[in-house]
């Protein structure tokens, strides 16, 4: 029999999953195969070939499709040679069951395979220590063991990459480091959709009438909108997805976070208030032919993708009509939620909503969501039309192993200004670029008036699968100088002649 010794690095991790239970969708026995080393202290030395089933406390390492460990006892079967006496070392090749890259559970060491990034493999609090990135992308992260990952009152974090192409910490989740698993805060974590209304009190345990909320957005966007309502004035409609701060005073003050979610692809453009018309751009996917800014089917931007453009009444040649599966998971141009408030169009602000909702047919995919032009960053209002929303370009049911392009028009700009991009996939930050991505060392993406009539060419995104079935997507933000990182920003008429440069290859 084999034993070997497990000690997590931190104290207080080790304490936190000692007390917890047993994770829900942790497997009672990993399962993977592969070929691999590893060490062990026993009797004897000496390698071999062969099968085996095996529960031990500790910990393994393997090369090919799996990691394992586990604890308990174990027995096997093989052929082999061995000789010699007493404490020593073996290595051997065979089949045996353990756990892989896509178990949930606690590993000896962290993992930098695409299946294993945001999670805190080795349990030790920190998520991806000595894994690389690309400056301005991002990813969900949770901390502790992750097989607690989606239990109800667990919520990912976001970790960043830097200018160094390394991930900074994991913040703003509330994971197994946290006891998510079996904490009942006087306030927990909420979700909602953009522009669907959410009741903060909702996330107090015995609020009250008189409680008062305030809510922290996330960055980027010049205003964030003021809850309203009343007894308690807790109505808050976010306007862009991800984390939100709600900060709860009254009868139990206290913190909680709100998350705002899209499914598919969701694309936001912000930047400051003012008379500057930034327009947001998103290419039709696995297609290469040019730009058109003012509009074509391959194109989808203000003057072919708003909800005009796809009034089932008119024929618009040049509305952005790129999918014709029946239903999911097939990419749709279509998509009826029978729950409400999984339709976020149907919520748009103006009188977007009620144009979304004559037609009957839910939310059309790719869609234009809101296309701004001049704002005041001092309103917080989002029904005033001054409010400085983002464009926001939506695709509910993306295809699989195709590059979309994301860009930005500079339309009318006569003053310097600092545009952000965010590419969220399935709800999870991907990337935000225009602060962060840029130049060495890193500064933020600036546009003035030089840049009027020119298009930012912004990242490509595709989703894929990855070796565990789980959908995924990848996020290459583009650039003009692989040395410098300067961004790439070219003129229209370029633009508008050739489509380049060429995609990267499919992930």
């Amino acid at each position: 029999m084999l034993r070997l010794v497990f000690t997590l690095s931190l104290a207080l991790v080790a304490a936190a999953i000692a007390a917890c239970p047993a994770p829900p969708n942790a497997p009672d026995a990993g399962a993977g195969e592969g070929e691999g080393e590893g060490e062990s202290e026993g009797e004897g030395e000496g390698e071999g070939e062969g099968e085996g089933e095996g529960e031990g406390e500790g910990e393994g390492e393997g090369e090919g499709e799996g990691e394992g460990e586990g604890e308990g006892e174990g027995e096997g079967e093989g052929e082999g040679e061995g000789e010699g006496e007493g404490e020593g070392e073996g290595e051997g090749e065979g089949e045996g069951e353990g756990e892989g890259e896509c178990s949930p559970t606690c590993g000896a060491l962290e993992s930098c395979a695409t299946e294993r990034l945001g999670l805190d493999d080795d349990c030790d609090g920190v998520v991806d220590e000595g894994c690389s990135c690309v400056p301005g992308t991002a990813r969900a992260c949770f901390r502790g063991d992750p097989g607690y990952r989606g239990t109800p009152g667990c919520f990912d974090g976001e970790e960043h990459c830097d200018a160094a192409g390394a991930f900074g910490p994991c913040e703003g989740s509330v994971d197994a480091v946290d006891a998510c698993f079996n904490a009942a805060p006087t306030c927990h974590a909420l979700e909602t959709r953009p522009f669907v209304t959410a009741q903060l009190a909702d996330g107090v345990a015995g609020s009250t009438p008189s409680d008062s909320f305030a809510v922290s957005c996330p960055p980027g966007l010049p205003a964030c909108p003021t809850p309203a309502g009343s007894a308690p004035t807790d109505d808050f409609r976010s306007v862009v997805s991800g984390r939100h701060e709600v900060d709860v005073t009254g009868a139990q003050s206290c913190s909680l976070p709100l998350f705002s979610r899209e499914r598919g692809l969701s694309v936001e453009l912000s930047w400051e208030g003012g008379d500057v018309d930034l327009d947001l751009h998103l290419h039709r996917p696995g297609n290469t032919q040019p730009w058109a800014l003012d509009g074509a089917t391959q194109d989808c931007g203000w003057a072919n993708c708003d909800v005009d453009a796809f009034d089932p009444a008119a024929f618009n040649l040049d509305a952005a009509e790129w999918f014709f599966g029946i239903a999911p998971p097939d990419p749709v141009s279509w998509l009826l939620d029978p729950t409400p408030e999984e339709n976020s169009c149907l919520f748009a602000p103006g009188n977007r909503a009620q144009q979304w909702g004559l037609y009957g047919l839910g939310c059309h995919s790719p869609r234009l969501v809101v296309d701004r032009s001049s704002c005041d960053a001092s309103v917080t209002d989002i029904d005033e039309g001054d409010f400085c929303l983002p464009e926001t370009i939506d695709v509910d049911v993306p295809p699989t192993q195709q590059w979309f392009r994301i860009a930005v028009h500079a339309y009318d700009i006569d003053t310097l200004v600092h545009p952000t991009v965010s590419v969220f996939c399935g709800g999870e930050l991907r990337a935000r670029l225009g602060p962060s991505g840029y130049y060495v060392p890193e500064q933020a993406l600036a546009l003035g008036a030089g840049d009027a009539d020119r298009l930012w060419l912004v990242a490509d995104v595709a989703f894929f699968d990855d070796a565990c079935g789980q959908r995924r997507c990848e996020v290459v933000p583009l650039v003009g100088d692989a040395l410098t990182r300067a961004p790439l920003v070219v003129v229209r008429a370029g633009a508008e002649a050739a489509f380049s440069p060429p995609y990267p290859p499919l992930p």
